[in-house]
Order: C-alpha cells, then sequence, then structure tokens
C-alpha cells in the first residue's frame, strides 16, 4: 500500500471512497481507490491503492487470466455435453426395453 492511502479515505463527496480492481493490460489485479458514484455524480476522485507491479506479473497475470476463463468455458461446455450424454443414454434405455418387450 502507498505511504498515505487508506481503504477508509473519503473521496471529494466526503464518501467512503471505494476499492476496486483493474483488469486492463497494463495493471491487471492492480487495486485503486475511487468515488463509489458514478457518471456525472461522481467526484472523479481516483488513487492508486497498492504499488506499481513489476514487468514480470504484468507479463504472467493477462495469461493466467485466459487459461482461468478458458477453463471456466470448458467446464460450461462439458456439463452441456454431460447433459446430452444424460439424455441420450435415457433414450437409449428406453430404445433398448422397447425391442425387449416386443
Amino acid at each position: 500500500m502507498n505511504g498515505q492511502v487508506n481503504p477508509n479515505m473519503l473521496c471529494r463527496c466526503e464518501v467512503r471512497a471505494a476499492l476496486r480492481t483493474s483488469w486492463t493490460p497494463d495493471n491487471p489485479g492492480r487495486r485503486f481507490l475511487c468515488c463509489p458514484r458514478s457518471g456525472i455524480d461522481s467526484c472523479g476522485f481516483w488513487t492508486w491503492y497498492d504499488p506499481v507491479m513489476c514487468a514480470r506479473a504484468r507479463a504472467i497475470i493477462p495469461g493466467l487470466l485466459r487459461r482461468i476463463n478458458g477453463a471456466e468455458a470448458e467446464v460450461v461446455a462439458l456439463k452441456k455435453n454431460k447433459k446430452k450424454l444424460w439424455l441420450f443414454n435415457i433414450l437409449l434405455c428406453i430404445i433398448l426395453l422397447w425391442k425387449l418387450m416386443y
């Protein structure tokens, strides 16, 4: 955390600043404080909460995020396939039972 910045800081609106996380390519995972209000109601207050990340972290984090997002998408696809397989198995059982009966 930077020297004078504290998480209970008030913005220029005299409202407790919101602690957010940046996910831009230049500052992935870096935290900052900003006015919690949005649009025209915001006073525009903004300051970094933590120090600059080293070049290695800035290079690695976006790739890790892409891998996580890819893995989550794969899990969703597998769950969809699991439902399809379950329905296929039920249909197959019905067909086999029907053939055994007739």
